[in-house]
């Protein structure tokens, strides 16, 4: 027997001695077995002082509540990792807390309720490769993911809101995610708002080994005036929150560490204006990182991105971006250099593109290519390939939708560059002769011709909604790559059918869907963010795009 069969054996033996308990907040008896429903336990807190395998469920019955902390310390394995979710129909489990000190651990379809008190909601320490995913994280003094020494952490389909410290006048941190000594974090698909801190914050004693690889796709972060009061501290109207990230580094020995990486995608990002602190930012990028944004949007806030050169120097690569509505676009701190700024749209309602603090030594390092700005482009912008534009340039600028619009002089106009191969909604360039300027290609084949099914698409795809957010329309397109039944579903952020807007046979092509969230059949629509999920040929692709009226 060779040693691969010999691993198989055992991971197979694991998978037959895995077991799936029940918890039943109700009808449970903590004297039984908790194998079936009938025989569930009904204390979470009983999980703490068993040993479970890889491969075991631990299922939380589905409209109960628990007032006490999940506490994970047994560990699963890179096959058979352990699982705590949700059995039954109605509301999801609500749970206190969570504490985890295990590796290969999956956390779904629970709510956690930290019923507004001064602790960390989820806390990881010393566990790897830990899934949390579809969760609501809400209502806590303190952060409500602190990790550290969490390597291999992905946080997926989670909405975390409300964690808010200290007063308004007297603002102190408490932070959606907090990253400290964990490399390998991926955020996707991912809510975070109304926190008192960052949505996401690394490293924030500054002292410990710095964290890497960051990973943040398809999220949305933000803050506002709150809907109603949060303890004695804060009041409906306030305005909490600092930064959507900030990266901050050990001070000792900064030269000494790895640079930290950092990758943001998809993402979209507003509301940080008008708070009780200066400066304000979409993203604090600083200090020794090597960050990527593609695809990133940005608006009403009072810095889109807050560069600094100290400490190794932020080195930042911005492409296939959009920034609108905020007071400064670019504040570049303490000589900040290695700006690599490429086929982004600064649309309208920016007062500044470009302020400096601290000195501009690094400029000479900067590259500013295929960028497309508002009314007029700023002197740092002197390369051809950068170009002013206006609202015949778009689609639609006065909703913010900087498609290009047939006819621009921005199409084809932009020069090539190797890292930029796509454009903000996955279309590659370039399109036409050569390079397009601003985030978005140009599509040179009508969409009604597609629509009529008289050219099709090469691959199937649920493009993002745009606007987004939006109010009260918005439009989703999608292509289809083989005839057939196609249905285009609107989800709650719980997971309530709100609209079925398609189902239909349909021939391959290009399609445009509109939705009118006011005009709903009489559903009454909330606020809030929605999932549209498109099934056709056996696939399915899902999208999450947000309502604010």
């Amino acid at each position: 027997m060779n040693k691969f069969t010999l691993i198989a054996l055992i991971m197979l033996a694991s998978l037959l001695h895995a077991e799936t308990y029940y918890i039943d907040a109700s009808s449970g008896n903590d004297n039984s077995d908790g194998k079936t429903e009938g025989t569930a336990w009904q204390n979470v807190s009983l999980v703490k002082n068993k040993n479970f395998v890889p491969g075991d469920e631990i299922l939380l019955k589905r409209g109960e509540v628990w007032a006490n902390t999940l506490n994970i310390s047994s560990s699963g394995d890179a096959s058979a990792p352990i699982l705590f979710g949700a059995y039954g129909s109605g509301d999801e489990p609500q749970i206190f807390s969570i504490d985890i000190s295990a590796d290969f651990i999956i956390v779904e379809n629970l709510l956690i309720d930290h019923n507004q008190e001064p602790s960390d909601c989820i806390e990881l320490s010393r566990s790897e490769n830990v899934i949390l995913r579809n969760l609501e994280i809400r209502n806590g003094e303190r952060d409500a993911i602190d990790a550290d020494k969490a390597n291999n952490l992905l946080v997926e389909n989670c909405t975390i809101h409300h964690f808010l410290n200290g007063t308004y006048s007297s603002q102190k941190d408490a932070h959606g995610i907090v990253l400290t000594d964990t490399k390998g974090i991926t955020i996707k698909n991912t809510e975070i708002y109304q926190v008192s801190g960052d949505c996401v914050q690394t490293d924030p004693d500054r002292d410990t080994n710095t964290p890497d690889s960051l990973w943040i796709e398809d999220c949305t972060f933000w803050t506002g005036p709150l809907t109603e009061d949060f303890n004695s501290g804060w009041k409906i109207g306030n305005i909490p929150g600092e930064n959507a990230l900030d990266t901050k580094l050990v001070k000792d020995n900064w030269d000494a560490i790895d640079r930290m990486q950092v990758t943001i995608k998809n993402t979209t990002v507003f509301g940080f204006q008008n708070g009780n602190i200066n400066n304000m930012a979409a993203f604090n990028l600083k200090e020794k990182i090597e960050a990527v944004l593609d695809g990133v949007t940005v608006y009403d806030c009072e810095i889109a991105f807050r560069m600094r050169g100290t400490r190794g120097n932020a080195n930042v690569t911005i492409m296939n971006t959009v920034v609108y509505n905020c007071e400064k676009a670019f504040r570049a701190e303490d000589d900040v250099a290695n700006l690599k700024l490429y086929n982004s749209t600064f649309g309208s309602g920016l007062q500044n593109t470009f302020t400096f603090a601290g000195g501009d030594g690094g400029v000479g390092s900067w590259e500013i290519l295929n960028n497309a700005f508002w009314g007029s482009k700023p002197d740092l912008a002197v390369d051809g390939s950068n170009q002013a534009a206006g609202t015949s340039d778009f689609e639609d600028s006065d909703n913010h939708d900087y498609r290009l619009k047939e006819g621009s002089l921005l199409i084809d106009g932009g020069t090539e560059i190797a890292l930029v191969t796509t454009d903000k909604n996955g279309l590659s360039r370039p399109q036409g002769t050569q390079f397009d300027i601003g985030a978005y290609e140009f599509e040179s084949i009508p969409t009604s011709i597609l629509s009529a099914g008289l050219a099709g698409p090469e691959d199937y795809v649920l493009a993002q909604n745009y606007p987004n957010p939006f109010n009260p329309q918005t439009t989703i397109e999608f292509n289809i790559i083989e005839p057939g039944t196609v249905r285009l579903l609107i989800y709650s952020s719980t997971g309530q059918l709100v609209r079925e807007l398609v189902n239909g046979s349909y021939l391959p092509g290009k399609y445009t869907i509109s939705w009118n969230a006011t005009n709903n059949f009489g559903v009454k629509v909330a606020a809030g963010m929605y999932h549209y999920q498109l099934i056709s040929s056996g696939k399915s692709e899902t999208k999450k795009m947000l309502y604010l009226p």
